[in-house]
C-alpha cells in the first residue's frame, strides 16, 4: 500500500485513476474529501529510501464554485501542466474543465484555472474523458446535455493569446444513435468510444450504419456486438475529420 486516504483534507475516493510524471511521482484526483468535501487533485511522491512511505501533497482542493467531484484521469501537456474535469460544479453546476500549472520552484503552489464551464445545454454536461491532439486542442465526451440530454463529443481550443477561456466546439450530439458516452475518445486510424443505445433505437440500430456530416467532421456508427431482448447493446462510433478543400 502506497497511501491510505483518511477522507479529510487529503481527499477520499480517488476513482479517476493515476498518471506518472517523468520523475516517478503519481498524480490523481479524489472525488470526495478536501477542505470543503468537494474533492482534490493530489500528488504522491515516492520515498527516497526503499520501503519508505509515499508523501501526499494536495495540489488543489475544490470549492464547488470551481468544480466538484472529479472522476476522470488527469492528462499532462508538453509543459508539465495538468488538465482534468470535475463532474459537477461551476457556475451552472454542470461541470468544468480545469488546468493546474506547476510552480516555478518545487516548493511553490500549483496554479488552478477553469478553462471551460459547461452549461448543460447544447454544449453538454458531465465530461467523461480528455485527450490532447498534436496542436494542443483537448477532445472529450460529455455524458449528458445537448439536444436530447444524451451527451456530446466535443473539443476545446485554447485562446490564441494563451490566456483566458477556451472555446468549445461540439463535434456530435447524440440522439437516436446512442447516448451517455462514458468511454471518452482516443486517436488512431479512427477515434472510438462507446455509448449506450437509446431506448427508441434499441438493438435494430446495431445492424445499420448511419452517417452525419458537418463542414469538418463525418460521424459514422459501427455495428455493436450481437444482442437480444434480455441483453443490452453497445454502439461503437467513429468521428473522422474530413480533408480540407
Amino acid at each position: 500500500m502506497l497511501y491510505n486516504f483518511q477522507g479529510g483534507a487529503d481527499g477520499a475516493n480517488p476513482y479517476a485513476g493515476l498518471i506518472f510524471d517523468a520523475h516517478g511521482a503519481l498524480y490523481g484526483a479524489a472525488s470526495g474529501g478536501g477542505a470543503t468535501g468537494n474533492g482534490t487533485v493530489f500528488k504522491l511522491t515516492p520515498p527516497t529510501t526503499s520501503g519508505g512511505a509515499w508523501a501526499d501533497t494536495i495540489l488543489h482542493s475544490f470549492t464547488g464554485a470551481d468544480g466538484r467531484e472529479p472522476y476522470i484521469p488527469l492528462v499532462f501537456d508538453a509543459q508539465g501542466a495538468l488538465y482534468g474535469a470535475a463532474y459537477f460544479g461551476g457556475a451552472s453546476n454542470q461541470s468544468v474543465v480545469f488546468k493546474l500549472s506547476p510552480p516555478a520552484a518545487p516548493s511553490g503552489k500549483w496554479k488552478y484555472a477553469v478553462l471551460y464551464q459547461f452549461t448543460g445545454k447544447t454544449d453538454g454536461a458531465n465530461p467523461m474523458g480528455l485527450i490532447f491532439d498534436k496542436s494542443g486542442t483537448l477532445y472529450g465526451t460529455a455524458a449528458f446535455g445537448a439536444i436530447s440530454n444524451w451527451g456530446v463529443v466535443f473539443h476545446l481550443t485554447p485562446p490564441s493569446s494563451g490566456v483566458g477561456a477556451w472555446t468549445e466546439t461540439v463535434i456530435h450530439s447524440f440522439t437516436s444513435d446512442g447516448y451517455t458516452p462514458y468511454g471518452g475518445v482516443m486517436f488512431g486510424q479512427m477515434a472510438r468510444s462507446t455509448a449506450r443505445p437509446s431506448p427508441a433505437a434499441a438493438c435494430a440500430q446495431q445492424q445499420r450504419k448511419g452517417f452525419a456530416a458537418s463542414s469538418t467532421n463525418c460521424f459514422r456508427r459501427r455495428p455493436g456486438p450481437p444482442c437480444g431482448p434480455s441483453r443490452s447493446c453497445t454502439a461503437f462510433w467513429a468521428i473522422t475529420r474530413l480533408p480540407s478543400m
